[in-house]
């Protein structure tokens, strides 16, 4: 019964915090983080981890380098080091260290058993840091496929135009992918 308990005061915890970020309430939900009731119910990590998406939801970078510093440091499962190293990769691609994304990119491209995630990573690199557009016509191709992640897929192609001086086709597939991400937050 303890451990029910305690499992049900943890998920308590956990949605207090998760509800305070989805409201845009940061100073409360970091006061709440720092507090004794959450520090001694929720595991370090899992703490850490609802930081570094406070962070990327105010787009703070200090807060989130500090915060990949402190999740790097722990011990983690490799779903977990799977999911800390992409949100490494792509806050480094966002912010065109390509240094930084090019060790994360290698780690998950090495040791991530999920093959559309290496997909993933090695075109978004490619695309982002190398500039190439080598995937264009594969990747129009999918499209057509209603099992890809057509957001993914709009941004990409629209780089890949801008990455071959195609200024027309680059605005109309930032065009696509804008009308996509609003139909998707009506839904």
């Amino acid at each position: 019964i303890y451990q029910l308990n305690r499992r049900y005061k943890r998920g308590l915890i956990q949605n207090k915090l998760m509800q305070l970020l989805m409201n845009g309430n940061f100073k409360e939900f970091e006061e709440y983080a720092d507090s004794f009731e959450v520090k001694t119910n929720i595991k370090p990590f899992n703490l850490e981890y609802i930081k570094m998406n406070e962070a990327i939801m105010l787009n703070d970078s200090k807060k989130l380098e500090n915060s990949f510093k402190k999740l790097l440091d722990m011990k983690m499962s490799d779903e977990q080091k799977e999911e800390v190293y992409l949100n490494c990769f792509n806050h480094y691609i966002d912010t065109n260290a390509s240094k930084r994304a090019e060790q994360f990119k290698d780690y998950l491209i090495k040791n991530s058993k999920n093959s559309s995630l290496k997909t993933y990573v090695q075109r978004v690199y490619d695309v982002k840091i190398e500039h190439s557009s080598k995937y264009l016509e594969e990747m129009l191709k999918e499209l057509e496929n209603n099992n890809v992640n057509k957001a993914t897929h709009y941004l990409l192609i629209a780089e890949m135009y801008k990455n071959k001086n195609d200024n027309e086709n680059s605005a109309k597939y930032y065009n696509l992918y804008n009308e996509y991400m609003k139909t998707k937050s009506n839904s």
